[in-house]
């Protein structure tokens, strides 16, 4: 059987206490299973809104900044209906750019072993070659074309001066709520199983 990453370290930990009560150990397993945010403690805050629930701004995946979805200078974003704000956490813009970038890094790393194939590369030159296509494939394109604030406070004082009421949203991640609930049922069978 075959499981997922993201459980390996609560099965190896139930593994090693199969013995024990689930009730024992169940602080234990919470812990492990606890949503671990990408924004510190205060939580992730990906997106910004209205009180009537209008996404009014996204922060970018691609480009590290915070961008306006309405407004005299509103960037254009995808439709996602399973992200928490329903949109893609990409500009199409930076979106356009991050798909380049990718293929441009697959076609460089297939080029690589082809050089090193060719004796064109020496195998002691493989580690700089691969983070000097990492560092290209990551790097974040500039784009003056497009309203970017660097700060949510920024995009607020924007939204303001454009008429627009912001309510910050906290961000809950739906599969961290889906991965809880099933450890929870690994937990409750380990304890049926333990019974009986």
């Amino acid at each position: 059987m075959t499981i997922k990453k993201a459980y390996v370290g609560i099965i190896d930990f139930l593994e090693s206490n199969k013995n024990k009560k689930v009730s024992t150990i169940l602080p234990e397993v919470k812990v492990l299973c606890e949503s671990k945010t990408k924004a510190g403690a205060s939580g992730i805050k990906t997106f910004l809104k209205d009180s009537d629930g209008t996404i009014l701004g996204i922060l970018d995946y691609y480009f590290k900044r915070w961008m306006p979805l309405v407004g005299s200078k509103a960037v254009e974003y995808g439709i996602k209906a399973n992200s928490p704000s329903g949109f893609n956490p990409m500009c199409k813009k930076g979106v356009s750019y991050w798909t380049k970038q990718q293929a441009v890094a697959k076609k460089a790393m297939g080029k690589m072993l082809d050089d090193l194939e060719n004796g064109k590369l020496e195998c002691s030159d493989i580690a700089d070659r691969k983070v000097e296509i990492e560092v290209a494939k990551t790097e974040i394109v500039e784009e003056l074309t497009l309203a970017m604030f660097s700060t949510k406070e920024e995009l607020i004082d924007y939204l303001d001066s454009e008429g627009f009421k912001v309510e910050v949203a906290e961000v809950a991640e739906v599969a961290e709520v889906t991965e809880v609930a099933e450890v929870a049922e690994v937990a409750e069978a380990a304890e049926v199983t333990e019974e009986y």
